[in-house]
């Protein structure tokens, strides 16, 4: 993965220029100090790899000349992670590994077990820098979306019908890379650090998830989150092969 790769929510058009201000521009010209004509990389989250040069550095941004884009098509298979909110800490460990790791959607909510049961706004602001940060460092090209969801009870099961479903169960007879899991939309579901309460496990039958094992061991949430995904990923690969 290089260094010198860079973030804009904008489209990446081939023989135009771009403005690169803010958190950006300060990594781009106080951090990797780049110089006027040094080739740059940049990535909108949204599939598009463009090769740009400096054209010109300024106070507060650089204009970039972008030669040409490369894009990617989505892959074939899309996980979710809906993770009960644990501790922050945990929480950022979850959002940067799951992104590196090419989780397409994170939805936040608060489970029975919950310490946290909300997110302050410097706190999502927090997730999308991290989210943004490893886009760059993973060399993935999409963007994760976050978003935050009431308790699972307010969850509607019919939407969850065309779902295939999982969620961690530390005593269940069958592991997830075992299982079997068409290529298609996904989802994960995560305790928090005590797990999900009988009531949620009740709930999550109806949502159409099914109980499943990460590890032998039991797990922290943070590590159940990763372990299970890519424990999926291995899933897809076995089918594919």
């Amino acid at each position: 993965m290089p260094a010198n790769r860079f973030y804009t929510p904008r489209p990446l058009v081939p023989f135009s220029s771009l403005s690169l201000s803010g958190p950006e521009f300060h990594h781009l010209c106080h951090v990797m100090r780049i110089q006027l004509e040094e080739q740059v990389e940049l990535v909108n989250g949204l599939g598009e790899l463009g090769y740009a040069r400096v054209v010109s550095i300024k106070e507060k941004h650089a204009e970039l000349f972008i030669d040409h884009c490369l894009k990617m098509l989505p892959s074939e298979h899309s996980i979710t992670l809906a993770q009960a909110l644990p501790h922050f800490k945990k929480l950022e460990w979850i959002i940067e590994k799951g992104t590196e790791l090419g989780v397409a959607e994170f939805f936040l909510f608060p489970g029975e077990e919950s310490e946290k049961k909300s997110l302050s706004t410097s706190q999502i602001d927090r997730l999308k820098i991290l989210m943004i940060t490893a886009l760059k460092q993973s060399g993935n090209l999409f963007l994760p979306q976050l978003s935050l969801h009431p308790s699972i009870f307010g969850w509607d099961p019919s939407v969850w019908v065309d779902r295939f479903s999982f969620y961690g169960a530390p005593f269940s007879k069958k592991f997830l890379s075992y299982s079997v899991a068409p290529l298609f939309r996904t989802t994960l579901f995560n305790g928090p650090e005590k797990g999900f309460t009988s009531k949620e496990i009740k709930h999550l039958h109806l949502l159409h998830a099914h109980p499943v094992q990460w590890h032998h061991h039991i797990l922290r949430c943070e590590t159940a989150a990763i372990v299970g995904i890519a424990q999926l990923y291995l899933s897809y690969k076995t089918q594919k092969n």
